[in-house]
């Protein structure tokens, strides 16, 4: 009797010492798992901005991660070398030899040596999740990973409603085929992901949401204490459909009736030389004095910090930083009900929202705030409160990190049936 007990004992002890290894070797396999993020730049966008905040932390926490960028135009490219992040760029010599070929041979040959390096290093790299962000990067990575077969998972991150079909139809029908191929999709408001199950049919449990978060940096908050003074900030790139024609319009319709002296600042790159045509606008509306045009800038928090009222007037969106920036801030926004920011602003609570394309409802939010100093300061608070109920870079990278894990262990072929991914939100 005393033997049979021995010989279970030992049988116990052995299954639970191989148990440990197998749950070592799964966490081990999470944590070592490299992610390759593809992306066209690392110049100062969105998405760009985006990844700055995300992947050093992910990297803190232990995941292997690199990014492959299609062009050398990457600004931001400090912020990764510093975080010890490999950054694998185009050859310059190739770069130097498209740029002296027609404008069409140029393309189509930067297609294809695009495709083909790709191809290489998804080949060295066979088990590595692929993370597209943008559509270049989606297009022409997919396309490198299915010629190569890739048997590792696939994730395509939208980061706007898809409005460019309109004008790159060639894209949609690319799009739709290589939906067919992705594994995985994230969206970053709800209206994407709806539009990219119900529009472009993409399984819903193949679907996710997860929304944009930044580092809380409240310590730097110097509000604005000159009370003759109302401050409005919009920070956006000189882009046709962040709608800055129609802010200079509802700011020359309420030019009057705001009771106090007022200034706009406005904050973003100049990427289609749109500047000039602003600022004629802004003479011709005789608002030009009231105006600051600050270029790109680093330290944007600076700008924020001194503002009374946040304004994002976009025509079109998928979710805009500019928005939770402002909420952290304090800073009751007015914006437009197009993409995710009706999801960030809830209307009469932390801010307003107003239809697009229209300068006289976009004044009259405007004017409400700027007469009405208890509504800014409540709004604010709620601003800041929802800010860090929902998002907070801990809470973004939080989300990023329970898809990778699902996603890892997805990966394998053995373990092709042991996860369900289910929708985030």
């Amino acid at each position: 009797m005393n033997l049979l007990k021995k010989k279970l004992s030992m049988i116990i002890f052995i299954c639970m010492i191989h148990s440990m290894k197998i749950t070592y070797k799964k966490r081990h396999t999470l944590l070592q798992q490299k992610i390759l993020f593809i992306i066209g730049t690392l110049e100062r966008g969105g998405t760009e901005r985006h990844l700055s905040y995300i992947l050093p932390l992910l990297k803190k926490n232990n995941w292997d991660v690199s990014i492959i960028t299609l062009t050398n135009k990457n600004s931001l490219l400090p912020i990764f070398v510093n975080a010890q992040i490999p950054v694998l760029q185009p050859n310059i010599s190739f770069l130097k030899f498209k740029s002296k070929l027609p404008k069409l041979i140029g393309k189509i040959v930067f297609i294809i040596y695009t495709i083909l390096r790709l191809s290489n290093i998804f080949k060295k790299d066979k088990n590595a999740i692929l993370h597209f962000f943008l559509p270049e990067s989606y297009i022409l990575g997919l396309t490198a990973a299915v010629l190569i077969q890739h048997k590792s998972v696939t994730v395509m991150s939208r980061r706007s409603m898809n409005d460019y079909f309109s004008k790159k139809p060639l894209f949609k029908w690319i799009e739709s085929k290589l939906h067919k191929k992705i594994f995985f999709v994230l969206g970053n408001s709800k209206k994407v992901v709806d539009q990219l199950v119900f529009e472009e049919k993409i399984p819903s449990f193949k679907a996710g949401l997860i929304y944009n978060g930044i580092e809380d940096r409240r310590e730097l908050r110097n509000p604005n204490t000159d009370n003759n003074i109302i401050i409005i900030t919009i920070i956006a790139n000189l882009i046709y459909y962040k709608g800055h024609e129609d802010l200079l319009k509802a700011l020359s319709n309420i030019k009057n009736k705001i009771c106090k002296n007022w200034i706009l600042n406005i904050v973003g790159a100049d990427p289609q030389n749109r500047a000039e045509v602003l600022k004629k606008y802004s003479i011709d509306l005789k608002i030009d004095k009231h105006i600051t045009w600050h270029g790109e800038i680093d330290n944007i928090e600076n700008i924020w910090n001194t503002t009374d009222i946040g304004v994002l007037c976009s025509h079109q969106e998928g979710f805009s930083n500019s928005i939770i920036e402002a909420m952290r801030s304090k800073i009751p926004m007015v914006v437009t009900d197009v993409g995710g920011n009706a999801e960030a602003i809830i209307h009469n609570e932390c801010g307003l929202v107003v239809e697009a394309q229209n300068p006289v409802a976009l004044g009259n939010a405007i004017l409400k705030l700027a007469n009405n100093s208890i509504l800014r300061n409540q709004f604010g608070e709620n601003a800041r409160t929802r800010y860090l109920e929902n998002f907070s870079i801990e809470n973004c990278v939080q989300k990023y990190e329970n898809v990778y894990k699902s996603l890892a262990v997805k990966s394998y072929p053995e373990r092709e049936n042991s996860l369900e991914i289910k929708r985030i939100y």
